[in-house]
Order: C-alpha cells, then sequence, then structure tokens
C-alpha cells in the first residue's frame, strides 16, 4: 500500500470476511520485517462504513459510498449476488463492458466493469476519496483468476486513483473460502461502529 506520495510502499496483510453484497470487514496489518505496526479495520456493516486506523475511526457519507464500492468490487463476480430479488442490476453498454448499479442507502450507485477473456479485468467507479473532497474516479484491475470452491477469483487485485500515477494498493490473493462463519466478526464491528457514532453524539451535543 502507498500512502501518499511518500515512497516505498508499505506490505501489508489482510484477511477479508464477507456476506456477499450485504457486509464485509476488512482487517489489515501494515507490516515492517514481517511484524505488524499498525491495525486497520476497514468495513461496511449494517449499511455503513467505518475506516479506523489504530485508535482512530472515521465515519459518514463519504465513508459509507467508499466502503459500499469496495464491497461490489468483491461481491460483483460471485454468482449469487445477482440472485432472483437482489437490487443489483446489470446492463449490456459495449462488446465486453457492464454497467452496474447497486444499491446504497436508499438510493444506489454505478460502477462500469470490463472484460477480457470472459473474466472481468477492470472495475471503475466514482468514489469520494477523502471526506469533504469530491468523487474521483476509482479503479480495480482484476488478473489471473483461478477457479476456486466453484467460483472463479482472480489471485492478483491492483486498486488506484485516477489523479495519481501510481498504483495505491496492490493485493495477492493467498487463499479463498466459501461458506465460512461470518457473522461473528461482522457483529462485533457493527458494536465497535455503534460505540463510535455514540461518542460522536456525545461529542455533537457537548
Amino acid at each position: 500500500m502507498r500512502r501518499g506520495s511518500l515512497p516505498p510502499p508499505l506490505p501489508l496483510r489482510m484477511r477479508s470476511v464477507s456476506r456477499v453484497g450485504e457486509s464485509f470487514v476488512n482487517d489489515i496489518e501494515m507490516v515492517w520485517y514481517g511484524r505488524p505496526i499498525l491495525r486497520v479495520i476497514d468495513a461496511f456493516v449494517d449499511g455503513r462504513g467505518i475506516t479506523k486506523i489504530g485508535p482512530k475511526a472515521v465515519l459518514g457519507e463519504e465513508i459509507d459510498q467508499g466502503a459500499n464500492l469496495f464491497l461490489w468490487s468483491e461481491a460483483f463476480f460471485v454468482p449469487s449476488a445477482f440472485r432472483e430479488g437482489s437490487t443489483v442490476a446489470a446492463e449490456q453498454v459495449g462488446a465486453d463492458e457492464i454497467r452496474l448499479t447497486v444499491p446504497f442507502g436508499s438510493g444506489h450507485d454505478e460502477a462500469t466493469v470490463r472484460f477480457t477473456g470472459g473474466h472481468p479485468s477492470r472495475l471503475s467507479a466514482l468514489r469520494f476519496k477523502r471526506v469533504g473532497d469530491p468523487k474521483i474516479w476509482w479503479h480495480v484491475d482484476y488478473s489471473r483468476w483461478v477457479l476456486q470452491e466453484g467460483i472463479a477469483v482472480p489471485q492478483r487485485m491492483d486498486v488506484s486513483w485516477e489523479d495519481e500515477p501510481r498504483l495505491w494498493l496492490s493485493f495477492e490473493v493467498d487463499g479463498f473460502a466459501a461458506d465460512v462463519e461470518a457473522e461473528p466478526r461482522l457483529r462485533q464491528v457493527s458494536e465497535l461502529m455503534r460505540d463510535h457514532n455514540g461518542k460522536i453524539e456525545e461529542r455533537t451535543k457537548g
């Protein structure tokens, strides 16, 4: 991961737990020579997003929107995301391109997905980069697809912002498992978000 313009990029480990198309929790560790130096929680639970870096948590509309897009950047290639009654929709807009319309709060958000060789190769969407700033084009590139537990999974994901010349994040996917128990971790983060929301309300009243 690259933080701002500071080189070199920081190595990290991430474990992502998801309920497809509904919630996710990313537990991230920034590491130095294999030792964790900073822990981060990036999540979307109960329709709300949170980014917690060390003891500091950031919540709000911009975080909600960005986290919702990340949710669908991982979920859209899972067949169950398009099950009957799903609120996500796909529209063909080119020979190798679709437009995704995904639920977000009481409305929706949109992303464009391009395909190469029958697999998704890039998802692009307008996403908030910072609280208080306008949306910027955000891209997720997928490569080296393999079949695991009956689901096609990319072995590499690269994330970038349109206004930056270098990658923001690069992931090598080490493992994938379907039908795992996600509820305990999602519930823990839901409680964490309620706690931080309560603190924000107290500061606002004060």
